[in-house]
């Protein structure tokens, strides 16, 4: 009987986490949208997600500052697939082959770069517990600037 009701115990905890995890996903992008929606400047929005989610209890905690740049990373790894994506479609439409491949040749060394620079960027911390943190701040910080651009560059192919 008390694996049973341990085996219940922990689904209900799982499920709990889950909604948990929702209700802040939603709760993120509902806060980048409003930014967005409001700033002049598209990238006054970066960071919006994680500073307010350091402000939360344990958000200032080196786990913390690493889970709050996670979720912010998220949002904008999901708005830069979804330009890329969609640039990819409306290139194909065209039949612009020779940009199509450009974009994939210039996102892939982007995504090279990307990552080389934030290990260097961190290891200036190596050793230390900032590193986990400089490492993700830099991380979501170049994927919402690519984001952001990419986003830009839709909107001239969409003209």
């Amino acid at each position: 009987m008390l694996p049973e009701i341990l085996a219940v115990a922990l689904a209900l905890n799982a499920q709990e986490a889950s909604t948990a995890v929702t209700e802040a996903a939603q709760t993120d992008a509902a806060r980048l949208n409003a930014c967005l929606a409001q700033a002049e400047f598209s990238e006054a929005c970066i960071g919006a997600v994680s500073s307010a989610c350091q402000d939360d209890p344990g958000g200032y905690t080196t786990y913390g500052m690493m889970e709050c740049e996670r979720r912010e990373n998220a949002l904008w790894d999901q708005r830069l697939n979804a330009a890329y994506s969609q640039m990819r479609e409306r290139m194909l439409e065209r039949e612009a082959t020779t940009r199509r491949d450009a974009l994939l040749a210039a996102q892939r060394l982007w995504l090279q770069y990307r990552d080389a620079e934030c290990e260097q960027r961190g290891l200036a911390y190596e050793g230390g517990t900032m590193r986990g943190v400089v490492h993700s701040s830099c991380f979501s910080d170049f994927t919402a600037r690519r984001a952001l651009e990419l986003e830009r560059q839709l909107d001239e192919l969409s003209r």
